[in-house]
């Protein structure tokens, strides 16, 4: 998952704050909507060509998508003008699998078998626009975005039932999200995919419990 430049030295333990000019909201996009493309328009730009993960000569419309996109639940970061600025997915169990079986195959663990797959969703195709990734604004905004998409996650998920969260992620991350209360623990085997990741699982009762207790900043948000 993207979201390269974001320092992962930020102090998350001080209060969440964004600066007064920045402005972000959060929604879920309809599916064939033209939001969703500005979401797969922002994706191929990081992917393809600005990290060069993807074949940009695979997306003639500039557009990035998989098989998995129409039937995923989409989730998007707004500017204060209303330009996409962040996104991910949430993909569900299926036929097709989740991603993360695909790449990782008898690399994951017993604990991720465990995980219900009708309750489980993968938290894929996490991006954010480069203007966020840059050192300075990055250690503000780039949280800030973060944590905004993973609240909209979260409500989506209690909606939809979805219990367990799994995700293959640069430790990077990882860290930045158990600095603001968001623990996954690994379930498999370093791996490249989309550059060198872990795959991680959680569970959403859990991570209620631990931000209760230690991130009352966090669990206020995701209920506010």
């Amino acid at each position: 998952m993207i979201i390269a430049g974001v320092s992962s030295q930020s102090a998350a333990s001080r209060a969440i704050v964004v600066p007064q000019e920045e402005s972000f909201s959060f929604a879920v996009l309809e599916s064939g909507s033209d939001k969703l493309q500005e979401l797969q328009r922002l994706r191929y730009k990081v992917y393809c060509m600005e990290e060069s993960f993807l074949p940009a000569q695979n997306y003639p419309k500039k557009l990035e998508w998989d098989f998995y996109d129409p039937i995923s639940p989409h989730i998007a970061a707004f500017d204060g003008d209303g330009q996409i600025v962040g996104g991910l997915r949430l993909v569900r169990h299926s036929a097709l699998g989740l991603p993360i079986e695909n790449h990782a195959g008898e690399g994951l663990s017993e604990g991720y078998r465990q995980f219900p797959k009708r309750r489980l969703a993968e938290i894929s195709r996490l991006v954010v626009d480069r203007r966020y990734r840059q050192q300075g604004i990055a250690q503000v905004c780039g949280p800030t975005i973060l944590l905004g998409l993973f609240r909209t996650m979260y409500e989506t998920s209690l909606a939809l039932g979805i219990e367990h969260w799994v995700a293959a992620m640069e430790p990077c991350l990882w860290r930045m999200l158990k600095r603001y209360g968001l623990r996954f623990e690994a379930i498999g085997k370093p791996m490249e995919f989309y550059g060198r990741v872990i795959p991680y699982g959680t569970s959403i009762k859990y991570l209620q419990r631990l931000l209760a207790q230690d991130r009352p900043d966090v669990f206020e948000l995701f209920h506010a």
